[in-house]
């Protein structure tokens, strides 16, 4: 899945990202999740080098997905317990909408795939021995 406007999303993650490592910067999984990131993207050295800090974060995105198209949901992170604390990142669709639809015919197919990947195959049932 391909997310439109991706830079915006990330400076916004990078930033939540940066507001979480600051309550506790010697956190060693922070530091390691950090030095990792730094290691292996450009993008994000470019990103936590502009210092942003953000809290509460929200937003709307648009996702390109194969078999359903384009879905524009809204996004809000709601903090859980602990502290530092982590997040919980919830994608949401205005409801009545296309992309309500879009993300109900999502669910729809994960849950069709879910279902026949546990039902026996009906040629396994029928060539066991009796």
């Amino acid at each position: 899945m391909l997310c439109q406007g991706w830079e915006s999303m990330a400076r916004q993650y990078v930033a939540m990202l940066r507001a979480a490592v600051a309550d506790d910067p010697d956190h060693p999984r922070a530091t390691a999740l950090v030095g990792e990131l730094s290691i292996h993207s450009a993008d994000f050295r470019r990103l936590w080098a502009r210092h942003d800090v953000r809290e509460n974060v929200h937003g709307t995105t648009l996702l390109q997905h194969p078999e359903v198209g384009g879905i524009t949901l809204d996004w809000d992170t709601y903090p859980l317990p602990g502290n530092p604390g982590p997040v919980l990142l919830v994608f949401t669709a205005e409801p009545g909408t296309a992309d309500a639809e879009r993300l109900q015919l999502l669910a729809s197919l994960r849950a069709t795939r879910d279902t026949v990947a546990r039902r026996p195959s009906a040629d396994r049932v029928r060539s066991r021995p009796a």
